[in-house]
C-alpha cells in the first residue's frame, strides 16, 4: 500500500511540506501508522461482509446479530438468513423497509417479484383471506376501533431460483413497529412447458399433489410422486400474460417440518399431466406456500 502523503493536506504557511526537514520526518513515522490503521479497518470490513465470506466467518457474523444458523443450513441460504436479521434489527418496520427485505429474499432474479400488501378490517366487519383465515382485529388502522396494521408479505417466483430460509418468516414478523402484523405468503410457480409433460388432459385439470421423496429427474413410465404428501384441488386463476394458472395453497399449519421437492398436476382421471423436480423446500409455521403450475401451452 502506498503510503499517504498527509503533509499535503497542510498549506505551507502552517507546516513545512519538506519530508527532509524534522517536522517532515515526524509526520511521515504518522503517516506511516495510519496508513496501518486504514489497512486493518479494511479488513475489519471484509470481515463482516457477509457476501464476501462463507463457513466460519459467517457463523462469527451471526453471533455478532444473534442470528445462528440452522443444522445443516447451507452458506447461501444462511446469508439470507443474516442478510434479513440485519435489516430486521435497524428496521422500524415501514413498507420501504419491508420491500427492502423481501427484494432481500426474493433475490437478484428479474423472474422473483416481491410484494407487501396493507390488510383492512374497519367498522366491524371482518376480513378473511383464502375465505378461511380470519385476521382477528390485525387489520389496518381504523379510525373508528384503533386497530393494529397488517401486512400481507408475498413472493412469487420461479420454484428452481427461489430459496427461502425458514427464518424469514420470523424474521419479517418482527419487524414490525406500533403493532404491525406480518403474514408471509411464498408462490413457487413452474411453466407446464418447463416441465415433463404426461398423457394426463390439460383441459381436464383437477389437482395438484406435492411431494417430499423425489430422489431422480421424472421418468417417462412415472405415474406419481415418488412420495406423495399432500393433494388438493386446484384454484384457477388467469395470469397477466393471458395463460390459466392452477395452485394450491400450503397453510401454516400444514406439513410443518415437510421438506417438499416435487409438485405434479393430474386431471379428473387421476392421470399425471405434467410433474418436476425442484430443490428441497423446506416448511414451518411462520409461512404459507403457495404451488403453481402455469399453462402456457393448451
Amino acid at each position: 500500500m502506498a503510503t499517504i502523503d498527509y503533509i499535503s493536506y497542510f498549506t505551507k504557511s502552517f507546516l513545512n511540506q519538506d519530508q527532509a526537514s524534522n517536522l517532515g520526518k515526524l509526520w511521515k513515522l504518522f503517516s506511516i501508522q495510519l496508513d496501518l490503521i486504514e489497512a486493518q479497518v479494511v479488513l475489519l470490513k471484509n470481515i463482516l461482509s457477509i457476501s464476501d465470506n462463507s463457513g466460519l466467518n459467517l457463523d462469527r457474523i451471526g453471533t455478532l446479530v444473534n442470528q445462528d444458523r440452522t443444522a445443516g443450513e447451507v452458506d447461501s441460504s444462511y446469508r439470507l438468513d443474516l442478510l434479513v436479521a440485519v435489516m430486521s434489527r435497524i428496521s422500524g418496520g415501514t413498507i420501504p423497509e419491508l420491500v427492502s427485505i423481501g427484494k432481500i429474499i426474493a433475490g437478484n432474479d428479474t423472474s422473483a417479484l416481491f410484494r407487501p400488501y396493507e390488510l383492512w378490517q374497519g367498522d366491524g366487519s371482518s376480513l378473511f383471506l383464502d375465505a378461511s383465515d380470519l385476521m382477528d382485529g390485525h387489520g389496518v388502522f381504523s379510525p373508528s376501533n384503533g386497530e393494529p396494521a397488517a401486512i400481507e408479505s408475498r413472493i412469487e417466483g420461479d420454484i428452481d431460483l427461489i430459496e427461502v430460509p425458514l427464518e424469514v418468516g420470523a424474521a419479517l414478523d418482527e419487524v414490525r413497529a406500533g403493532g404491525i402484523y406480518s403474514k408471509f405468503h411464498i408462490t413457487f410457480y413452474k411453466h407446464a412447458s418447463d416441465m415433463t409433460l404426461y398423457a394426463g388432459s390439460l383441459a381436464a385439470v383437477s389437482s395438484i399433489a406435492i411431494g417430499d421423496g423425489a430422489t431422480r429427474d421424472p421418468l417417462p413410465g412415472d405415474t406419481g410422486l415418488e412420495n406423495e404428501v399432500s393433494r388438493k384441488t386446484v384454484s384457477i386463476s388467469t395470469s397477466n400474460a393471458g395463460d390459466t394458472q392452477y395452485s394450491m395453497t400450503v397453510y401454516e399449519s400444514e406439513l410443518n417440518t415437510t421438506t417438499i421437492n416435487e409438485m405434479a398436476l393430474f386431471d379428473k382421471t387421476g392421470a399425471m399431466i405434467v410433474k418436476h423436480r425442484f430443490d428441497s423446500k423446506a416448511k414451518n409455521n411462520s409461512m404459507v406456500y403457495i404451488y403453481r403450475v402455469i399453462d402456457d401451452i393448451s
